[in-house]
């Protein structure tokens, strides 16, 4: 994940926290797994169900803030989950 990267804006907005969940759920495949499960009934990773329920978490923290961190992107916000191979290293 790009979520090191110093990327500041200016005045963030919630929408741009959600964005950025939205962003972190896409680089671990969510949506693809999310499908998959409703196509075929597998379930998902457990693991990945976590990991979405933790970054909804801090998405909805972050953007009810009265002024949201200009480094909102930053991994020191977002959780980390060594069980799907992601850690703060990797991103």
């Amino acid at each position: 994940m790009d979520g090191g990267a110093v990327r500041q804006h200016a005045n963030p907005r919630p929408d741009d926290v959600h964005r950025e969940a939205r962003r972190r759920l896409a680089t671990i495949g969510y949506e693809t797994a999310r499908t998959r499960e409703l196509a075929t009934g597998v379930e998902m990773p457990k693991a990945m169900r976590y990991l979405r329920m933790q970054i909804d978490f801090v998405a909805q923290s972050l953007a009810s803030l009265a002024t949201i961190p200009d480094d909102f992107h930053s991994d020191k916000y977002w959780p980390a989950w060594p069980g799907l191979g992601i850690t703060r290293a990797d991103r």
